[in-house]
Order: structure tokens, then sequence, then C-alpha cells
């Protein structure tokens, strides 16, 4: 499943020692940002759909590390020409999970393939995969059905839908985003990686 954009060069994006320390130190910032939310620890007592939806995905170390991960991966695969592919593509999966899990009292497996999309997507950033992408594709969406059947089975009873999806969209795009913008940062050449995380 591998493609000939293992190959290309001009992304400046190499499988190296210090390339990879730099992905480990992103994901594992970002996990201990949501630490002291575990998991999905609900905004219930929030007013309005819309500041539930926007803040859900901020409220979980596993919500916000696959987000972000996906921003990150999706560069690394495509560069700066095609990395809106990947999160694009787990938007609207993401939706379309939203409204299954509304209408569901629970998911099956859903906490368990929530999992795997962080440790796979994890795994997939530190050995530089880059596959068909066909087969990336196939990957994102699959883990953006349980996101969005999380976020559809957590969404408050009396919420208005559009309002909470609306948040959830803008969170989860703005996530992705950054997830690129610190893949484009690290791509640049001379970048002084020490100065960045002290600024962090």
């Amino acid at each position: 499943f591998l493609s000939p954009a293992q190959e290309d060069t001009s992304m400046n994006y190499q499988r190296t020692p210090s390339h990879l320390s730099k992905i480990l130190l992103i994901m594992s910032a970002f996990g201990l940002t949501g630490v002291t939310a575990f998991a999905h620890s609900g905004h219930h007592g929030m007013s309005g759909g819309f500041t539930t939806g926007l803040m859900h995905p901020l409220g979980g170390w596993d919500h916000l590390l696959a987000m972000v991960a996906v921003g990150l991966w999706a560069f690394q695969i495509g560069g700066r020409r095609s990395a809106w592919q990947l999160p694009a593509t787990f938007l609207a999966f993401m939706l379309i999970g939203l409204i299954l899990g509304t209408g569901l009292p629970a998911v099956p497996y859903m906490e368990t393939g929530i999992l795997l999309s962080v440790l796979c997507l994890g795994v997939f950033l530190v050995a530089a995969y880059r596959p068909l992408a066909w087969v990336s594709i196939v990957l994102v969406a699959g883990f953006a059905l349980f996101h969005g059947c999380a976020h559809g089975v957590e969404m408050p009873a009396h919420s208005s839908g559009w309002l909470y999806g609306t948040g959830m969209f803008l969170a989860t795009a703005g996530l992705h985003t950054a997830g690129i913008l610190l893949a484009a940062i690290l791509a640049l050449p001379g970048v002084q990686w020490i100065r960045l995380s002290g600024a962090a």
C-alpha cells in the first residue's frame, strides 16, 4: 500500500531521529494539555449548543490528539499541495458519525475505535507511513466516524443539533489547521526548534 510519494523529496519532511523527536514532543505536549480533561468529560452545563459543540473536541485528550495528528499526517503525506484532503475527509465523515450518534444511546466499540485512532495516527507519524491516497482516506474516514459518533452520543438533549454541529465542526477544523501549520513549520529549513518550544 505504498505510493510513489514516498520517493518525493520536495517536502523536506525526512524520517530522521531529529524529526521523530519533534513529532513525539508535539504529541506529548498536546497529551499533557488534555490530560486534565481525560476522555469525554462533557460540557453539559454550558449554555447553548454552539458553545458546547465548540468545546467538546477540546475537552478530551483523545479528540485533541487525533485532530491535530490528522493535520500533521496530511502534511507529511502530501505537503502543502494536498494537505487538506485528509482533514476534509475527516470533517465530512465526522458529521456523518454525529448524525448517527445522536440517534443511538450507545455505539459499540466507540471508545476502542477512538483510542485506536490516536494510537494508529501516532504510529503513522513516527513511521512516516505514506500509503496510497485511497488507503489514507479510508483510514481517516473510519477514525472520523468513531469520533463523530462520540460527539453525537454526548450531545446534550436540549441542545440545537445545528448549533452543536457547527461549533464542533469549527473546533475540529481549527485543530486540523493547527496540525498542518505545525507540520509546515517543522518542514522549514533552518527552524530553531528549541526556540519554538520555549516560546510555546
